[in-house]
């Protein structure tokens, strides 16, 4: 209100002051009114994603609770345990978008004979006619085809959950006792073989002594599963085996953090390819925010539409054939990227930075189509 209007209305015999005050203080409560609600509507879109994420979590503890109910061998009484033991499982490389989508850049480069072939094997997984039931009924041929073939790519994770797998070797299976852990023998092997997943070549910044390179590992299985595609003599049963840990080893050894463990004088050990690397926030480790850099969402459709959106890659990294590249381009990658600032020289916990998830997020991308392509002349030319 101006002074000149003020002083008018004074002069008209209305005692204006005291109203005046309290239409402004009644101004400055609205503003704070204002800004209250806005936070509050930031911190309720922050509880709704909260919730999403935790009610895909929560759905998946059920189906496995379900699941183990069904056959009788879980006591009601240990429904808890479970279900927190489901709600903290670890994070898989890539998470299954990732596969999926390797698979789906890779399924469109193979030629027709390469996947009939591919099909062919795939009918002989114990899991092919629970891949059949999760394709949609309006999708057929070529397309459904490629559904099948996107779910076997992460059945070597699948197994994590499925009872009648055991892990093995030490260190809760994760890393090979002897040299039984190498032994590739088809699906009467219910072992987990976990330390097949990753190829932790360890380094250091503060000259630790460096623990030994281990062996089996990603890169041995790789070299074998390719002999035994390419091999006349060997059964359908084997090659079948084979090629489905091949869709998803393709896959895992280009995430750069698949392919490393840093140690320092206080993880003489290693750091397991950044999972006892801590961060502020959720994700809580580093090789997590990596495994889903590219998606993580649970369901199929998702990763098969983005995969449309990726290209081809025809240059001269995508006909790269040496796993060995492969797993020294990630490990370069990890050294240079994965663990650049914020991320220090100890095992944090540290606060990541946007433009370290946007620099993560390209590498990323780049991997999984550099991996579709290299599996997809993979497969073109050595499955026999």
């Amino acid at each position: 209100m101006s002074k000149s209007a003020r002083q008018q209305l004074d002069r008209d015999g209305e005692p204006m002051e005291p109203a005046v005050r309290q239409f402004e203080r009644s101004g400055r409560q609205l503003k704070l009114a204002v800004g209250q609600f806005k936070r509050s509507g930031l911190l309720l879109k922050r509880a709704v994603g909260q919730c999403e994420r935790s009610g895909r979590l929560l759905k998946r503890a059920v189906c496995g609770v379900a699941a183990i109910l069904a056959v009788g061998v879980l006591p009601l009484e240990s429904l808890e345990s479970l279900l927190s033991v489901q709600l903290m499982q670890p994070a898989y490389a890539w998470y299954d978008f990732g596969h999926e989508v390797v698979a789906c850049i890779a399924w469109r480069q193979l030629r027709p004979e390469t996947k009939a072939r591919a099909m062919q094997l795939l009918e002989k997984n114990p899991y092919f006619q629970k891949w059949v039931d999760a394709v949609p009924a309006d999708v057929s041929g070529d397309e459904r085809n490629m559904w099948i073939f996107a779910q076997a790519a992460t059945w070597a994770d699948d197994i994590k959950k499925d009872r009648h797998y055991v892990a093995d070797g030490a260190e809760k299976g994760n890393k090979p006792d002897g040299p039984q852990c190498a032994e590739n023998l088809g699906y009467s092997d219910f072992k987990l073989h976990k330390y097949w997943h990753y190829n932790d070549t360890p380094f250091t910044s503060d000259h630790s002594k460096l623990p030994p390179y281990v062996e089996p590992n990603a890169q041995t299985q790789i070299r074998a599963f390719r002999e035994v595609l390419g091999a006349s003599g060997k059964s359908d049963d084997l090659k079948s085996y084979d090629l489905v840990w091949l869709l998803h080893l393709v896959g895992d050894v280009h995430q750069p953090l698949h392919c490393v463990t840093r140690v320092t004088s206080a993880d003489l050990n290693g750091d397991k390819g950044g999972n006892d690397c801590k961060l502020k926030g959720a994700p809580d480790n580093l090789h997590s925010v990596w495994d889903g850099i590219v998606g993580d969402d649970r369901a199929l459709k998702p990763a098969i539409e983005f995969a449309k959106t990726l290209p081809d890659l025809k240059t001269g990294a995508s006909r790269k054939s040496d796993e060995k590249i492969w797993i020294k381009e990630s490990y370069k990658l990890a050294k240079s990227a994965a663990y650049a600032k914020p991320v220090g020289k100890t095992n944090g916990p540290w606060q990541l930075t946007e433009a370290y998830k946007a620099r993560a997020r390209k590498i990323g991308l780049e991997r999984v189509e550099l991996a579709g392509a290299r599996l997809a002349n993979l497969l073109n030319s050595e499955l026999k």
